[in-house]
């Protein structure tokens, strides 16, 4: 599970999941609103973040502490594809709540990092694998979804179309309203079919669940 870590005061966190594994980023809010990356980890190795480079995805996000630009926290989480947004604070504000689940992450607070960690990345890759169940049954029923977009006056009608005639979430209606030509092949579907193998072998090595997915 990939975690970005926001604030100082989280040294101590980011420390302990990449001892434990975990790739993790430790990176600053500045005024700006911007983020300065100080140093990630990789294979329980930290190192120095020179480049100050953002991570290319995160499943997670800790924030430290209830901040002014959460906001911002929650932007960067999406376009990461982070799942969830982890703060230690169970009273977190009703605003933060609001802004994080209205960006369309989860919101988990609590102190015990090795079970919320366990539990973010169980839902994170159940998620993704539901996800992909969504992408394969579209490469089904091309002919039938292309009919349907067809005939829609806009976006907006076109997604209203998959999510009614079948049964789509709107985040994979956008996703297939949004997909090239080039990841419709039969090399895609392969593609997909082995990411969904991954993200159950990874299920499966977090240990036993509440029969979430089969595999």
């Amino acid at each position: 599970m990939a975690v970005l870590v926001v604030g100082e005061e989280g040294m101590a966190v980011a420390e302990r999941l990449a001892a434990i594994g975990h790739p993790v980023v430790l990176a600053l809010l500045r005024d700006d609103e911007s983020l300065e990356y100080l140093w990630r980890s990789n294979d329980h190795e930290i190192t120095i973040d020179l480049d100050d480079r953002p991570p290319e995805r995160a499943d997670l996000v800790y924030l430290t502490r209830p901040v002014a630009h959460v906001n911002r926290v929650a932007s960067v989480a999406r376009r990461l594809g982070a799942s969830a947004v982890w703060t230690p604070y169970p009273d977190t504000e009703a605003t933060h709540r609001g802004v994080i689940e209205g960006a369309g992450l989860a919101l988990v607070d609590g102190a015990d990092l090795v079970s919320t960690a366990v539990r973010v990345a169980r839902t994170s890759h159940t998620s993704r694998i539901e996800l992909l169940d969504a992408l394969l049954d579209a490469h089904e029923r091309w002919a039938e979804i292309d009919a349907a977009v067809s005939e829609a006056m806009d976006r907006v009608d076109a997604r209203q179309q998959l999510t009614d005639r079948f049964g789509y979430a709107e985040a994979v209606a956008n996703r297939l309203l949004d997909l090239p030509l080039a990841r419709r092949t039969r090399l895609a579907r392969t593609e997909l079919l082995e990411e969904r193998s991954d993200c159950v072998a990874a299920l499966d090595a977090l240990g036993p669940d509440q029969g979430l997915v089969d595999s």
